[in-house]
């Protein structure tokens, strides 16, 4: 009726026994429908052409990042008829940083793009620095962002940052609290930025987190 699985009785057994809580973030603590609340330039792009890059890169990627970037832009598609879809190919999904690939068509074609979180930015040595201070701002406000970056036979070159919003869930401060209530500590495993997880850690009341840990990371 609660939509409680038990496993099998031991598992009831044990359950007294139950010192901490770990929770992810994403679709667990939070309602997991992230929507773009932002979208940041930089030099010789404007948000228009942020947003569509970014969508082109993220075109073969079924992340909720991912889906929320396809809604914005055509959102935007409908408001400007003038905006031109953009066609990437070779998608490449790296798990806990972010997608890469290849424009299709046009004067740049071949050119690389990278979609994904601050550690896919060093990863592929990319000056950051100019909007470092918006994307600590937006962290600051539990917001999760994403940066794009091109590659050529050049070096790399920032092309701006996506700030998406997610709710948390209407209950899950409820939940914490009963869980400190019966003197069960919690925590929260996120692969999202420090400032993100905080912000989200603070608003739910949670004993602690931990913050940038990559899939694979996160049973250990």
């Amino acid at each position: 009726r609660h939509g409680i699985l038990i496993k099998d009785a031991e598992a009831l057994e044990q359950a007294k026994k139950i010192a901490i809580v770990a929770f992810d973030k994403t679709g667990t603590l939070t309602i997991g429908k992230p929507r773009v609340v932002a979208v940041e330039d930089h030099l010789l792009f404007d948000s228009k052409e942020v947003l569509a890059l970014a969508e082109a890169a993220n075109a073969g990627s079924n992340h909720p990042l991912a889906g929320a970037v396809r809604a914005a832009f055509e959102h935007d598609a409908q408001r400007h008829p003038e905006i031109v879809r953009r066609k990437a190919l070779d998608h490449r999904e790296l798990p806990g940083r972010g997608v890469v690939s290849r424009l299709a068509e046009g004067p740049s074609a071949g050119v690389e793009l990278a979609f994904g979180n601050h550690r896919l930015m060093e990863e592929w040595k990319v000056d950051t620095s100019l909007l470092d201070g918006r994307a600590a701002h937006f962290e600051g406000e539990g917001r999760t962002v994403s940066w794009l970056a091109q590659r050529t036979d050049a070096s790399p070159q920032l092309i701006g940052l996506v700030a998406f919003g997610d709710e948390p869930k209407p209950h899950a401060r409820a939940a914490i609290d009963a869980l400190t209530r019966l003197g069960i500590a919690t925590t929260m495993i996120s692969g999202d930025s420090e400032g993100a997880a905080r912000h989200v850690a603070r608003l739910l009341g949670l004993t602690r987190y931990e913050a940038n840990v990559l899939p694979r990371e996160k049973v250990r």
